[in-house]
């Protein structure tokens, strides 16, 4: 199995091991995303953390955006081509708070799936969100439990 990646410090929060985004045995069931990419909106705010989950979504086939703060990511997705289909945002993020971020994006494309991330574990219920469209993974998750969370979220393609 692949290594991880540990943030933290003692006495300052949680320690998020991440397991390496590299595929291996355990995972071979794991269906990669269709021919379609879908696109995914990821909001960290930790550097090693987001270039993880970048490079387990691509190694998924994902097209993926990247944002450090809520102003990153508000911006990404009031471009003209962000027809993003997936938040994946930290639940702590500078500028605001991930639940925030959520409910104002979701507010303008209600279609959008939201998949919550934190160190600290949670409820994915978030007031003026459909509980149907979120779900929560604590950390550490491996490429094979995110992979088969953001499948279980998305509704099939057409």
């Amino acid at each position: 199995m692949g290594g991880e990646i540990r943030r933290g410090q003692f006495g300052a929060g949680p320690v998020s091991p991440i397991a390496d985004p590299r595929p291996n045995a355990g995972e071979s069931g794991v269906r990669r995303a269709t021919a379609r990419a879908r696109r995914v909106l990821l909001v960290e705010d930790e550097d090693m953390v987001r270039k993880v989950l970048l490079r387990m979504l691509s190694a998924r086939g994902y097209d993926v955006k990247t944002a450090a703060s809520v102003s990153e990511a508000e911006a990404l997705f009031a471009a003209p081509d962000s027809d993003f289909e997936l938040l994946i945002t930290d639940v702590m993020i500078p500028q605001g708070s991930g639940h925030a971020l959520a409910r104002s994006l979701v507010e303008r494309r209600p279609s959008l799936r939201v998949l919550f991330v934190s160190g600290y574990s949670g409820s994915s219920k978030v007031e003026g969100l459909n509980p149907e469209q979120v779900r929560f993974l604590t950390k550490p998750f491996g490429s094979a439990e995110l992979t088969q969370t953001i499948h279980d979220l998305l509704p099939p393609e057409p």
